[in-house]
């Protein structure tokens, strides 16, 4: 939708998104408490170390499981430490099904984006979730059944950039 205003005889387009929000989508309550405890178990699998100085860190972070090719719960945070903090865990994740994708606040359960087949129906796309995230939880720490993916990332701690500021 495009509006015209007028000043001084100079027009000028204005142009005006209308945000379209399709049915909004929920997990079940089940999937939603699933995602967050495994969320905070992934968080707790990073690793975060310093030098001795204090002026450099590395971190390992624990980014996303899958079962096999077919499921992957990502977590798209990327905290460089662990925390408890309730603030840093409202946050989107993604799973994937196969061929069918959603991303999920783990906060409210509302499902962001979604990208599923045409012959998949919404209630067997929620099942679906729902026992994966269960199988996900129940073998968390079976390395046979779930693969866990971790990078590690590096940087300069706040010391770190307080000396290299001296330098220049």
């Amino acid at each position: 939708m495009q509006v015209q205003t007028i000043s001084n005889t100079n027009f000028k387009a204005k142009t005006t998104k209308t945000e379209f929000k399709p049915h909004q989508h929920f997990v079940t309550n089940d999937t939603k408490q699933g995602i967050q405890k495994l969320l905070w178990q992934m968080n707790h699998q990073t690793v975060y170390q310093e030098n001795k100085a204090g002026t450099s860190f590395v971190s390992t972070i624990l980014a996303s499981i899958n079962m096999g090719n077919k499921y992957k719960l990502a977590d798209n945070r990327f905290l460089t430490a662990p925390t408890d903090s309730p603030a840093e865990f409202n946050c989107d994740c993604s799973l994937k099904m196969g061929s069918n994708h959603i991303n999920v606040n783990s906060t409210t359960g509302e499902v962001i984006s979604y990208d599923i087949s045409f012959f998949k129906s919404w209630s067997s796309l929620l099942k679906e979730a729902e026992n994966c995230i269960k199988t996900f939880i129940e073998n968390f720490n079976n390395n046979e059944i779930v693969k866990k993916n971790s990078f590690s990332i590096g940087g300069f701690t706040q010391k770190g950039f307080e000396i290299l500021r001296k330098y220049t």
